[in-house]
């Protein structure tokens, strides 16, 4: 198994059974929600065509979401939360997309925002980005910023870019995220 292919930390460790934000993970693929957000005594907010919109379900307790909460985390990531207060973790749904889950204490109570990361990386073309995109990524040295807003699709342009490398120079990539959002198959290009 090549490091790439390692199942995030929060996932390594084995589980009795299914944690319960999976089903909320299933409604968002099925919705194509972006975002799903969890605060304490209120019910979920999904995030649809930029619109943030409370789902069916009733409030989510306090007890609840910790649950919930917990049940994706691992001992260390359990002690780093109870340390810092916050940690960020990525969990998979099997042969679907990838979550992007950050967990903190907003009021002394556990929030949750989660950012739905889909499974396949998107070129230039799907995204409709502009071809000075294409030009940058084809550069040999320098330093590229990609900067905006929550949501406006910073990481999935640099998903875009890193893909676009790795299927036409032969060189090494190497990203430094945490948690680890789309996952690459090395093509001409070695990623890690």
């Amino acid at each position: 198994m090549t490091k790439q292919d390692q199942p995030p930390a929060s996932e390594s460790e084995p589980r009795d059974k299914e944690p319960r934000l999976h089903k909320y993970f299933k409604a968002m693929v099925k919705q194509e929600a972006s975002d799903l957000h969890f605060k304490a005594g209120a019910p979920p907010h999904i995030r649809l065509n930029t619109r943030l919109l409370p789902t069916r379900e009733g409030p989510v307790g306090e007890e609840e979401l910790e649950e919930m909460a917990y049940e994706i985390l691992n001992e260390k990531e359990r002690v780093i939360f109870e340390k810092q207060g916050s940690i960020d973790v990525a969990e998979e749904l099997e042969g679907s997309d990838r979550f992007r889950i950050n967990i903190y204490r907003q009021r002394g109570h556990v929030s949750m925002a989660i950012r739905r990361v889909s499974r396949g990386i998107p070129t230039f073309e799907e995204l409709n980005l502009p071809p000075q995109i294409r030009k940058i990524a084809e550069y040999g040295v320098g330093l590229v910023l990609v900067a905006g807003i929550s949501g406006s699709g910073k990481s999935t342009t640099l998903a875009a870019m890193l893909e676009h490398i790795n299927q036409t120079r032969a060189c090494h990539i190497l990203t430094i995220e945490d948690p680890i959002e789309y996952l690459y198959v090395d093509k001409k290009a070695m990623v890690d």
